[in-house]
């Protein structure tokens, strides 16, 4: 027997957002022909899986929500320890508010957004200098030749990976070991920190082969767990329930999980890349060797975040970015200023790739001392300790084994087609790697939840 539903309710959901939450953009009259009886299992409750349970539920199936962690969210998830101050672990900016439909949820729920001007930046050398014009310039133009000479690569080599055109270029251009490490930090924060990977890992083809909504990037001052708060509305979602076994069968499907076992005429699989891969979840029949190729073909990047929260603000207070040329490459190469959005004096810096891994394995104390001797570098040593900080590890989240997923040389977007593609008539596919014009975003996921959902309704109309 399965324990009772964890039912999300329109209390709970909106019980950070006030009264302005009370307005939700989510589909709410079912279609004259109803699926009555007929039960869905989605596996996931993050954006993705939670988009696809509210809208199958709106058009008449039951469903199910299985959620292996504590909350719901996955990779959306907002701390709020250091006195209540909501810092988001995982995502954080709603990208490109043009045509995004998380903006018009956002809008309607009457949530604080504010724009990141990542032009107001403030950019030092290893020596702690500030760039001065010329500098700046330089970096412009020489990270333009980069692009510009590593195009060239691309032609007839689809497995060279983006560090095989890159590197050599950045090695040819640079003309002293400054303007090297000049153009090394411009890879990192304006590649590797975008796409979550080292540009050895990243398909030079395919790695930016994706789409995006025009306009500006906000930030969700109140915490982007609101957003999945708002989509968990009404839903019955079973936490701490860990799947085991996902088994397909003619005539229905059983999901085995820790806490017993569930049977539904369709389910929906929202799993991060990185737990695919893993094998932590068993598919009865295995999965297709489609899926399987394309797995390994879609990597896992790792973007991880440390937030420093100080007594007061002692960097420059109107700069939205900062940037540190590291001699080790990727060393805390880019921060930004979240005192312009949270009005506490908070610092968040990223490392991705192989130094978010080297820097995962550090205990939270060696962590924040490294970051720290970047800022006392830039800023001088009388600056004040940090009263609290936050510290991601997503690579070693069993949950979720990564940050969102990236494309790896030999890859395409064919091979999300692929991840995203129906097994036969029973099974289904979403979640951000999924996605062939919005990967590893929020709206990407959502979209990827909406399109499963529909997949669904069509096997469904087709079996009547």
């Amino acid at each position: 027997m399965n324990e009772q539903p964890i039912r999300i309710t329109r209390r709970q959901a909106l019980g950070t957002l006030g009264a302005a939450g009370a307005v939700l953009l989510l589909d709410s009259v079912a279609p004259a022909a109803q699926p009555r009886g007929e039960t869905v299992l989605v596996v996931g409750a993050g954006v993705s899986g939670l988009a696809a349970a509210q809208r199958l539920r709106a058009r008449g199936f039951d469903v199910i929500v299985l959620e292996g962690r504590d909350r719901i969210g996955g990779r959306v998830a907002t701390d709020r320890s250091l006195d209540g101050l909501p810092l988001d672990l995982g995502a954080s900016w709603v990208h490109g508010h043009r045509g995004n439909p998380l903006t018009r949820i956002v809008r309607r729920a009457g949530l604080d957004r504010h724009r990141t001007r990542y032009g107001k930046i403030v950019r030092y050398g290893s020596d702690g200098t500030s760039f001065d014009a010329a500098r700046t310039r330089r970096l412009g133009r020489g990270l333009r030749e980069v692009q510009q000479l590593s195009a060239g690569f691309a032609a007839g080599n689809p497995r060279a990976s983006l560090g095989d055109a890159v590197l050599p270029v950045v090695d040819l251009t640079a003309e002293s070991p400054e303007e090297r490490d000049d153009l090394l930090y411009g890879v990192a924060a304006e590649i590797e920190h975008e796409y979550a990977a080292d540009v050895e890992e990243l398909s030079l083809e395919r790695y930016d082969s994706g789409s995006s909504f025009r306009g500006n990037d906000h930030l969700l001052p109140g915490g982007y767990d609101a957003v999945p708060a708002l989509l968990a509305d009404g839903l019955d979602v079973r936490l701490s329930h860990v799947v085991r076994v996902v088994r397909v069968r003619d005539d229905g499907i059983t999901v085995e999980t820790d806490q017993g076992s569930f049977a539904a005429d369709r389910v929906v699989v929202t799993l991060p890349v990185g737990v695919l891969r893993s094998g932590t979840v068993q598919f009865d029949p295995p999965l297709t060797t489609a899926k399987l190729n394309a797995l390994g073909r879609i990597g896992m990047g790792v973007l991880d975040k440390l937030y420093l929260r100080f007594p007061s603000v002692f960097w420059p207070a109107a700069a939205h970015r900062l940037g540190y040329v590291s001699t080790t490459r990727g060393a805390w190469p880019e921060w930004y200023n979240l005192a312009l959005s949270t009005g506490e004096p908070v610092l968040l810096a990223f490392q991705a790739g192989t130094p978010a891994r080297e820097v995962a394995a550090l205990d939270d104390a060696q962590i924040v001392d490294s970051a720290m001797d970047v800022l006392r570098t830039i800023y001088g040593p009388g600056i004040p300790d940090p009263v609290g900080h936050v510290i991601t590890r997503w690579e070693r989240d069993v949950f979720a084994l990564g940050s969102y997923s990236f494309v790896a040389p030999g890859g395409s977007n064919a091979d999300r087609a692929a991840l995203g593609a129906a097994v036969g008539e029973r099974m289904f596919f979403a979640g951000e790697a999924t996605s062939r014009k919005y990967a590893s975003t929020v709206h990407g996921a959502y979209l990827s939840g909406r399109t499963a959902a529909r997949d669904v309704q069509r096997a469904w109309r087709r079996a009547q």
